[in-house]
């Protein structure tokens, strides 16, 4: 099964020293969102874990960590992600003024952008966007679909199917072990931040010798450990996408 760190919070730039904890004990405890006291236990043992995702925008106090990943994306990438700006409702109370860029900036933007990746062999996917933009050489099957998981990993899956929760998304997004609130990037275009000071109050929260990335065990919580499996046809060493 894959391991997503990064649609909740980007846990490289702020919380590595207690992500590498968490690699050392083997296990991490994540809340439910929306249920605070449902609480669900992540193995991650290889023996199961097949693939580990970081979306960053600063990977730097994670790399002193993955010696051997950051030689292997010395000097080249295979993949580069773009997407344009949604108004969800945070978005929209945190920043009013801001706006999406028009059908035709996004032609534009996806010109450019197609012709830089192929001049240095980089393959530009979109992430949630319009199958329009297929026209002027992005590749509209998902940032993070089977096939750029099983390039990356260097094997096959067996996935089970699972309907994602937004439209256009063929991504094999895995089980996120971030929490919401807690990016101290702060962009205001930020769907996963309410405001400053709820991030504020949470970053303080943060324990890293603590199975939890906000806070500590409650007594009232009720934990439950996922039901996890490798999906990998071949038995063969985990891997890491940075995306």
């Amino acid at each position: 099964m894959i391991i997503n760190t990064g649609c909740r919070t980007d846990i490289p730039a702020f919380y590595s020293k207690w992500f590498m904890n968490r690699i050392r004990d083997g296990y991490v405890f994540v809340r439910n969102p929306y249920y605070n006291t449902q609480v669900t236990k992540y193995s991650l043992n290889p023996e199961v874990i097949d693939c580990l995702v970081f979306g960053t925008k600063n990977p730097a106090p994670m790399i002193k960590y993955f010696d051997e990943m950051a030689k292997s994306l010395k000097g080249y990438t295979k993949h580069c992600t773009i997407s344009f700006l949604d108004l969800y409702e945070k978005v929209k109370r945190n920043a009013p003024n801001i706006k999406p860029p028009t059908k035709e900036e996004q032609i534009e933007l996806a010109k450019a952008f197609s012709k830089i990746g192929k001049e240095n062999g980089i393959i530009v996917h979109s992430c949630c966007e319009k199958t329009y933009l297929a026209e002027y050489g992005i590749d509209c099957n998902g940032c993070m679909s089977q096939e750029i998981v099983e390039s990356s990993i260097g094997d096959k899956l067996n996935v089970q199917k699972i309907k994602n929760t937004r439209e256009g998304c063929n991504c094999l997004m895995g089980n996120d072990i971030g929490a919401y609130n807690s990016c101290g990037h702060l962009c205001i275009y930020c769907y996963a931040n309410t405001n400053k000071e709820a991030v504020r109050k949470n970053m303080q929260k943060h324990n890293p010798n603590s199975p939890f990335l906000i806070g500590n065990s409650m007594s009232e919580d009720e934990v439950h450990e996922a039901k996890q499996r490798s999906w990998k046809i071949e038995d063969r060493q985990i891997s890491f996408i940075e995306i």
